[in-house]
């Protein structure tokens, strides 16, 4: 018999059924973006899906309002920009080409992105690890790119998708340059 109580078992469970949930959420909008775009299209696709976050952050914003120097509000712009308006239109356009797994396949390539974007241009570290799971990763974009599904030639798709990833990458760079010590509500 484990000598764990109740409480903590029922905690070990919770952290991948927490990932597990964040996942499928994340992953779902891949699939309503290419259920939705036919009858939107991609850009008043965006413009909805942008209303509507900016209906969900503006009280949580308008709170923490207090906590935002004013020196950062000329960075909001770019930020939301290159993390959000950008790389939603890219991939609305892609979820009209393709299959709603290439734009997910290619949201993963973000963490290639930030990590390059961060080695690049603002001093990240990149080991020998690192440096091989890069290599790795943008292999399997080359594949990806070059592949075709259910007869579909999706090159373009992907481009899409892989200017979107690394838009994501540049702009978690810029936040956690520019936003750093902020509160998370302040930065959403």
């Amino acid at each position: 018999m484990s000598g764990a109580t109740p409480a903590a078992a029922a905690r070990d469970w919770a952290t991948p059924l927490e990932l597990l949930g964040l996942g499928m959420v994340w992953g779902s909008s891949f699939l309503f973006m290419r259920i939705a775009v036919p009858d939107f299209g991609p850009y008043a696709l965006v413009e909805v899906r942008l209303l509507l976050g900016a209906l969900v952050l503006i009280p949580f914003l308008w709170r923490a309002r207090a906590q935002f120097p004013a020196r950062r509000w000329l960075w909001l712009a770019p930020i939301g920009l290159v993390n959000s308006a950008l790389p939603f239109v890219l991939f609305a356009w892609a979820a009209e080409r393709a299959p709603a797994a290439i734009g997910a396949i290619c949201n993963a390539m973000t963490v290639l992105f930030a990590a390059l974007i961060g080695f690049l241009f603002f001093g990240e570290k990149i080991g020998p690890r690192r440096a091989f799971a890069l290599l790795v990763g943008f292999s399997g974009v080359v594949v990806l790119a070059t592949a075709k599904v259910s007869g579909l030639a999706i090159g373009a798709a992907v481009a899409a998708g892989t200017v979107a990833a690394l838009l994501y990458g540049l702009g978690a760079n810029l936040v956690r340059r520019h936003m750093a010590g902020l509160p998370p509500a302040a930065s959403a």
